[in-house]
């Protein structure tokens, strides 16, 4: 079912040349384990959209709410 759903991702990431894998995750440990080395061997590549302070939350999350994001939206939380 997922190949099929990424379907269109895939073919848009085969014509610009991009590797694209989908990694379904589920709680376990032995799939962190393997985020975790795949991270720290730079293998992971997220791409970003956009990036807003905590107290935009509400605007952030209208922004993934329209389904045009591209990409990932993180939210900064100062410490």
């Amino acid at each position: 079912m997922i190949p099929l759903l990424s379907w269109s991702i895939r073919c848009k990431a085969k014509q610009r040349g991009i590797d694209y894998s989908f990694l379904y995750m589920q709680p376990n440990g032995a799939q962190l384990t393997q985020i975790t080395q795949l991270d720290e061997a730079e293998k992971l590549k997220p791409i970003i959209d956009q990036i807003h302070d905590f107290d935009q939350a509400q605007e952030a999350l209208q922004y993934v709410n329209t389904g045009r994001s591209k990409g990932k939206v993180i939210l900064k939380i100062k410490s």
